[in-house]
């Protein structure tokens, strides 16, 4: 249950609905912007990432929403 929790949140966070893109250069050092809300807020905030860290936190959403449906169906 945990890990679906974990899989809802990260999704959210995902989403295009939570937030506005805006592709920063300068002093981000190549980090990608975007403003985001946390799920159950609608507080935004800016949150900036390198495209390495998008991409590992979309692998690793991936991985638990998997691992969480082979968990479910009894596939042990």
């Amino acid at each position: 249950m945990v890990a679906v929790s974990i899989v809802v949140l990260m999704s959210a966070c995902a989403s295009s609905g939570n937030k506005s893109a805006s592709t920063t250069s300068g002093s981000n050092d190549g980090k990608i912007c975007k403003m985001e809300k946390k799920t159950g807020s609608n507080v935004r905030k800016k949150v900036c990432r390198t495209p390495e860290e998008i991409e590992k936190q979309r692998r690793t959403a991936k991985e638990l929403a998997q691992r969480d449906v082979f968990k479910t169906t009894g596939n042990n």
